[in-house]
Parts: structure tokens; sequence; C-alpha cells
């Protein structure tokens, strides 16, 4: 940063916004301390201000009642700047390891297809050998509750995550579905030897309750 950017408004505003959520993020600071940064960063309303305030749940407080109430906080604030804070939001679930209070936002700020798209869309774009499980996770957990068919497509690939628990979401979103395009990877999983044992059980859970398991052939009587 050159002496005139350091003095400039940018300049100036860009590091009162990484003041205010070091105080925002800081587990040890005054609990009335950071709910000032967050109404502040919510105030400036910047990509990098937003960005800040989400920043917020992935640090824990010591007090866990607190803790609860300053991020619920935060993602009120989220909420109420709407199309502002979307971009930011979009932003940190495709980039951090902990999205759950992220996409819990967005199910509140989005809705029907919209929101469908976005949790598509997020599928597409981290792909299953980048995924991290409490990024993608809460996703899947999100296209299972909504139970719509036009995601199975970008959640297949999950199927062969490397984390046991990304591949297990996956499983139950597809379960879900009862789509039939899921019954042949789902064969293919548990037909193979490497297959953990629990990923194995809920492959065969899946497909024994929507009959999907091979029958066993009777032995023929001979004549």
């Amino acid at each position: 940063m050159g002496i005139k950017d350091f003095f400039s408004s940018e300049g100036r505003q860009r590091r009162r916004v990484e003041s205010l959520t070091g105080k925002l993020c800081d587990r040890y600071g005054p609990s009335e301390e950071r709910w000032s940064a967050a109404d502040q960063l919510a105030e400036i309303a910047t990509d990098d201000a937003v960005y800040g305030m989400i920043r917020r749940f992935l640090a824990v407080s010591d007090k866990i009642a607190e803790d609860r109430e300053e991020k619920r906080h935060v993602q009120d604030l989220l909420v109420q700047l709407g199309a502002k804070a979307m971009p930011s939001i979009r932003s940190f679930i495709r980039r951090e390891a902990d999205a759950v209070l992220a996409v819990e936002c967005l199910r509140r700020m989005q809705s029907g297809d919209a929101l469908v798209h976005e949790l598509i869309a997020i599928l597409h774009d981290v792909g299953p050998h980048a995924a991290r499980p409490d990024q993608i996770t809460p996703v899947l957990a999100a296209m299972a509750e909504i139970k719509d068919t036009s995601g199975l497509e970008a959640a297949l690939p999950y199927l062969e995550a490397y984390d046991d628990a990304i591949r297990l979401a996956a499983i139950d979103y597809l379960a879900k579905l009862g789509d039939q395009r899921a019954k042949e990877p789902f064969l293919s999983i548990a037909n193979n030897e490497d297959t953990s044992p629990r990923i194995k059980e809920r492959i065969l859970q899946a497909l024994d309750i929507h009959g999907w398991l091979p029958k066993n052939p009777e032995k023929k009587k001979k004549k």
C-alpha cells in the first residue's frame, strides 16, 4: 500500500474494516465490543466488511450461550442486508472449512428455486475432492430437506468424496429422493470391497428401503 493509498478514504475505510473485524473475531474481548463491531461493519456494508462479519462464524467464544447469541445477531444483520450480503456469503461458503452458519443465512435469504440454484451452484463449484466436511455437508443437508431432484446430478460425485461425512450426507440426500438414477451408483459402492463398513451399511439401508437390492437367485430345482 502506497503512502497515498494509506491516507485515502479507501485506505482509511479498509483499515477500519480490518480493525472492526479483528474486534468482532476476538474471542477474548468484551462481548459488547463484538456486538458493536458487528453493527458498525453492517453499516459500512462493503464486500470486505460483510466478509468480516461472516468470519465471526469461525471464532468460538468460551461462553457458549454468549457465543451463540452473538452469531445469531450477525446472522440477523446479514439477512437484513439482503442482496448486499449475498456475494460475500457465496464466497465464504466456497472458501471456508466451516460454512454451517453461512448456509443457514443463505436458507433464510433465499427460498424455492432460487435457493435450489444457489445450493447446486455451490456443489458444482466446490467439487467432491476439494470439499471439507463442514463446508459441504450443510449444503447437502439443505438439499435433502428440500428434496428437489434437480440437484441429483450435482450430488452424485460426492459419493466418491474423500471424507466419509461428506459421502454419508450425499447418500442421505440421494436416498431421500428415491430417484432411480442413484440405484446403480449405490450398487457400485455397495459391491466395492474398499467401501468402509459404515458407508456400505448406509448404502444397503437405502437400497433396501427403495427395493433396489438384487434378489437372491433361487436355486433351480433339478428335474
